[in-house]
């Protein structure tokens, strides 16, 4: 299974990615999928196999590097301010959190 996402706008391709990426890392998962992008990733970040508590599942989506950078990154600030660490997942969908317009997650 191969699927190129670039038919989306970079809204949705955050969108999908933030999605995906919520439902099936930890945050050490994402902390380390973070730093491998940013270190070794050009233009593009193409995943081919996801393993979550023993479901294995393999094929090839590719993502512009900038698109799944933001999605972690975004991920791991909601991480940061609701106090979820560790190989603790972040909820399936998110909880109280709004943006107060400079960025910034914060839990009402």
């Amino acid at each position: 299974m191969s699927l190129n996402y670039s038919a989306l706008n970079n809204y949705g391709q955050v969108t999908y990615c933030t999605r995906y990426l919520r439902r099936t890392q930890t945050v050490n998962q994402l902390t380390a999928l973070a730093d491998t992008i940013f270190q070794q990733a050009t233009e593009e970040v193409t995943v081919t196999t996801l393993g979550n508590d023993g479901v294995h599942s393999s094929g090839e989506v590719t993502f512009p590097k900038s698109v799944i950078g933001y999605a972690v990154e975004k991920l791991l600030m909601e991480a940061a301010v609701t106090g979820v660490t560790g190989d603790s997942k972040l909820a399936a969908v998110p909880g109280p959190v709004i943006a107060d317009f400079s960025h910034r997650l914060v839990r009402t």
